[in-house]
Protein backbone atom coordinates (compact mmCIF):
# COMPACT_ATOMS: atom_id res chain seq x y z
CA UNK A 1 0.00 0.00 0.00
CA UNK A 2 2.80 2.53 0.47
CA UNK A 3 3.23 2.78 -3.30
CA UNK A 4 0.60 5.26 -3.32
CA UNK A 5 2.68 7.80 -1.36
CA UNK A 6 4.11 9.31 -4.85
CA UNK A 7 1.04 8.46 -7.13
CA UNK A 8 -1.58 11.07 -5.53
CA UNK A 9 0.31 13.96 -6.69
CA UNK A 10 1.55 13.00 -9.88
CA UNK A 11 -1.42 11.17 -11.56
CA UNK A 12 0.77 10.26 -14.30
CA UNK A 13 4.13 8.59 -14.88
CA UNK A 14 6.21 11.52 -13.95
CA UNK A 15 6.24 10.60 -10.90
CA UNK A 16 8.41 7.81 -11.59
CA UNK A 17 11.47 10.92 -12.62
CA UNK A 18 10.86 12.58 -9.08
CA UNK A 19 13.65 12.46 -6.67
CA UNK A 20 11.72 12.07 -3.46
CA UNK A 21 9.83 8.70 -4.47
CA UNK A 22 11.20 5.55 -3.29
CA UNK A 23 12.65 2.75 -6.22
CA UNK A 24 10.01 0.49 -4.49
CA UNK A 25 7.32 2.69 -5.50
CA UNK A 26 8.76 3.34 -8.91
CA UNK A 27 8.17 -0.11 -9.81
CA UNK A 28 4.64 -0.25 -8.86
CA UNK A 29 4.35 3.38 -10.75
CA UNK A 30 5.42 1.61 -13.92
CA UNK A 31 2.90 -1.42 -13.89
CA UNK A 32 0.13 1.07 -13.18
CA UNK A 33 0.82 3.02 -16.10
CA UNK A 34 1.64 -0.03 -18.33
CA UNK A 35 -1.74 -1.35 -17.41
CA UNK A 36 -2.97 1.80 -18.22
CA UNK A 37 -1.40 2.10 -21.39
CA UNK A 38 -2.40 -1.04 -22.63
CA UNK A 39 -6.32 -0.56 -21.09
CA UNK A 40 -6.94 2.34 -23.24
CA UNK A 41 -4.46 1.78 -26.06
CA UNK A 42 -1.79 5.21 -25.91
CA UNK A 43 0.88 5.03 -28.53
CA UNK A 44 4.26 4.97 -27.32
CA UNK A 45 4.67 8.59 -28.66
CA UNK A 46 2.01 10.13 -26.21
CA UNK A 47 3.26 8.12 -23.42
CA UNK A 48 6.78 9.80 -23.97
CA UNK A 49 5.49 12.93 -23.84
CA UNK A 50 3.47 12.43 -20.61
CA UNK A 51 6.80 11.21 -18.85
CA UNK A 52 8.78 13.56 -20.20
CA UNK A 53 6.20 16.27 -18.05
CA UNK A 54 4.47 17.50 -21.47
CA UNK A 55 1.22 18.42 -21.06
CA UNK A 56 -0.92 15.74 -22.39
CA UNK A 57 -3.70 16.29 -24.75
CA UNK A 58 -7.37 16.96 -23.49
CA UNK A 59 -8.75 14.26 -25.99
CA UNK A 60 -11.28 11.37 -24.74
CA UNK A 61 -8.33 9.18 -24.88
CA UNK A 62 -5.27 10.32 -22.89
CA UNK A 63 -8.06 12.03 -20.10
CA UNK A 64 -9.17 7.95 -19.89
CA UNK A 65 -5.30 7.47 -19.16
CA UNK A 66 -5.68 9.52 -16.34
CA UNK A 67 -8.72 8.03 -15.08
CA UNK A 68 -7.19 4.83 -15.37
CA UNK A 69 -3.93 5.86 -13.30
CA UNK A 70 -5.77 7.57 -11.17
CA UNK A 71 -8.26 4.83 -9.75
CA UNK A 72 -5.62 2.01 -9.95
CA UNK A 73 -3.46 4.27 -8.17
CA UNK A 74 -6.39 5.08 -5.21
CA UNK A 75 -6.33 8.20 -6.14
CA UNK A 76 -10.10 8.56 -7.66
CA UNK A 77 -12.39 6.08 -6.34
CA UNK A 78 -15.27 5.85 -8.95
CA UNK A 79 -14.83 9.28 -9.81
CA UNK A 80 -14.68 10.39 -6.18
CA UNK A 81 -11.74 12.14 -4.91
CA UNK A 82 -9.81 9.83 -1.67
CA UNK A 83 -8.83 12.98 0.37
CA UNK A 84 -8.43 11.39 4.01
CA UNK A 85 -6.38 8.16 1.90
CA UNK A 86 -4.51 10.98 0.06
CA UNK A 87 -3.89 12.40 3.19
CA UNK A 88 -2.74 9.91 5.58
CA UNK A 89 -0.34 8.03 2.60
CA UNK A 90 1.17 11.13 0.92
CA UNK A 91 2.34 13.22 3.76
CA UNK A 92 5.13 11.22 4.64
CA UNK A 93 6.87 11.58 1.43
CA UNK A 94 5.71 15.42 0.78
CA UNK A 95 5.30 16.62 4.29
CA UNK A 96 1.78 17.29 5.59
CA UNK A 97 1.75 20.70 5.04
CA UNK A 98 2.09 20.13 1.49
CA UNK A 99 -0.23 17.61 1.09
CA UNK A 100 -3.10 19.29 2.88
CA UNK A 101 -2.38 22.07 0.98
CA UNK A 102 -2.67 20.25 -2.47
CA UNK A 103 -5.27 18.30 -1.15
CA UNK A 104 -7.09 21.31 0.32
CA UNK A 105 -6.65 23.68 -3.46
CA UNK A 106 -7.82 20.56 -5.75
CA UNK A 107 -10.56 19.18 -3.14
CA UNK A 108 -13.24 19.97 -5.88
CA UNK A 109 -11.64 19.58 -9.03
CA UNK A 110 -12.74 16.24 -9.96
CA UNK A 111 -15.87 17.37 -11.25
CA UNK A 112 -16.63 16.71 -14.94
CA UNK A 113 -19.68 14.79 -17.44
CA UNK A 114 -17.94 11.37 -16.43
CA UNK A 115 -14.62 10.08 -14.72
CA UNK A 116 -12.39 10.35 -17.11
CA UNK A 117 -12.70 14.02 -17.62
CA UNK A 118 -12.87 13.84 -13.57
CA UNK A 119 -9.59 12.54 -13.14
CA UNK A 120 -8.35 14.59 -15.71
CA UNK A 121 -9.38 18.18 -14.88
CA UNK A 122 -8.05 16.86 -10.96
CA UNK A 123 -4.78 16.17 -12.75
CA UNK A 124 -4.57 19.92 -14.17
CA UNK A 125 -5.30 20.87 -10.48
CA UNK A 126 -2.35 18.77 -9.14
CA UNK A 127 -0.30 20.31 -11.90
CA UNK A 128 -1.18 24.08 -11.53
CA UNK A 129 -0.47 23.52 -7.60
CA UNK A 130 2.93 22.50 -8.40
CA UNK A 131 2.44 19.22 -7.18
CA UNK A 132 5.12 18.02 -8.94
Amino acid sequence: MKFFLAIAFVTIVVAVNAANIPDAHKEKVMQIVAECQKEMDISAETLAKIKAGEPFGADEKTKCFANCFQEKAGILKDGVFQEEAIVAKFSESFGADKTKSIVDACRGEATGKDNCEKAYNLHACFKKNNAY
